[in-house]
């Protein structure tokens, strides 16, 4: 039952982020719902787990928006991998163990980006860059308060517990 709310919940974060959001951008920046949403399912759920629902939320994202196939798919991955790292290792339902994951996470995301879309032939620019890495960080970053709470309890105690092994 707990990927099935999962794909349900990634499904409502791209067309939330791909369209309403739109609306709410910051000089053409928009929050990333799915990046934060990878960021949370790793910490709950550890490397394995956020790596495998990062490339699979990614490429999900990348049919949405029809080019450059895998290049969020490879970017999510990497993330919910990295994200997946402290899970055990720090206490999660403390707000700065969120807010630095998706904090670090969002600079991690726009560099690992910004290097394969070089490499896939994108015209970026590094102006362009720093300020899209700025103000999606803090973009992101400001949004973990209002979301966190929520997504801790649903996977502590409610829609999206942790299955264990055996059980």
């Amino acid at each position: 039952m707990r990927f099935v709310i999962l794909a349900l919940l990634t499904v409502i974060n791209v067309v939330l982020q791909t369209t309403l959001l739109n609306h709410l951008s910051i000089g053409g920046v928009v929050l990333h719902l799915v990046l934060i949403q990878v960021i949370f399912v790793g910490i709950m759920n550890g490397s394995r787990f956020g790596g495998l629902f990062g490339v699979l939320a990614g490429l999900l994202l990348d049919l949405m928006a029809g080019r450059y196939i895998g290049l969020n798919g490879l970017s999510m991955a990497a993330i919910g991998f990295a994200a997946g790292l402290i899970e055990g290792r720090l206490y999660k339902d403390n707000l700065i163990v969120p807010l630095g994951s998706v904090l670090v996470g969002t600079l991690l995301f726009n560099g690992l980006a910004f290097l394969l879309g070089t490499f896939a032939g994108l015209r970026l620019t590094v102006v362009n860059f720093f300020m899209t890495l700025l103000i999606q960080t803090l973009y992101n970053t400001a949004a973990v308060p209002l979301l966190y709470g929520l997504f801790y309890r649903a996977a502590d105690q409610g829609w999206l517990p942790k299955e264990e092994v055996g059980s």
